[in-house]
């Protein structure tokens, strides 16, 4: 491998990690119990959707 190929696999990598902790409903098969806990160190502000709101 080259060292752009790794680059680019490794910030991949990096970003994709990053979503899932700030937005874990973008990966219905991720790793909730973990995002849980990265969550309760970095706190992610929870945005109520309207539906929720209502019942």
């Amino acid at each position: 491998m080259q060292n752009g190929q790794i680059l680019y696999y490794l910030g991949s990598a990096i970003l994709g990690v990053i979503l899932l902790i700030i937005y874990p409903k973008l990966f219905p098969s991720g790793f909730p119990k973990l995002v849980e806990k990265i969550q309760d160190i970095f706190p992610v502000p929870q945005v109520e959707k309207e539906f929720d709101k209502k019942q």
